[in-house]
């Protein structure tokens, strides 16, 4: 049975690095878009 992402935040919280392995590839990209957007691309 596949992990929701709630319990995938969880088992970060608990040390899993799968679990941030799993977290990191699927938000990074927006995350670093993000970051970029507020930061006004460090201009």
């Amino acid at each position: 049975m596949p992990v929701t992402e709630k319990e995938e935040v969880e088992l970060l919280r608990s040390g899993s690095m799968k679990s941030f392995e799993i977290l990191y590839s699927q938000y990074s990209g927006k995350l670093y878009n993000f970051i970029m957007k507020v930061s006004n691309g460090n201009k």
